[in-house]
């Protein structure tokens, strides 16, 4: 029968790399893409988090680079029995491809806010030059 005396104990952790995620302390940032739609009319988006997939809020008139968060989905504190938060950063989807249904709504939308809208085309100024 031998004695048992007192030690440390180590514990080693392995912390898996998430190239969606970026660590500060125990918070964490992910971005999340939304549509121009979404951002002005609002509605819900998908956000992976830690723990799986969840249901944000985007409230109408959201602008790109907002920054949600969402309480207690980030990393646990070893030291207590709290967790950081998840910070998401909202980015807004501008549509490159639209058709020319698409286009006169856009414009139509414009002219009621008031802009000016300008007609001529990028690939059109580009003619005028080279003429």
């Amino acid at each position: 029968s031998g004695t048992q005396g007192k030690g440390d104990l180590y514990v080693l952790i392995n912390v898996l790399y998430n190239p969606d995620f970026e660590r500060h302390n125990n918070d964490i940032l992910n971005e999340i893409k939304i549509g121009l739609s979404k951002a002005i009319l609002g509605g819900e988006a998908e956000v992976e988090t830690l723990s799986g997939k969840v249901k944000m809020k985007i409230p109408p008139g959201t602008q790109a680079g907002k920054i949600f968060r969402l309480k207690e989905k980030g990393f646990p504190d070893p030291h207590s029995y709290t967790r950081g938060d998840q910070l998401v950063m909202v980015k807004v989807e501008i549509p490159e491809d639209l058709t020319s249904a698409q286009k006169k709504l856009i414009e139509e939308f414009a002219a009621l806010r008031g802009e000016e809208v300008e007609r001529e085309s990028f690939s059109d100024k580009v003619k005028k030059v080279f003429r």
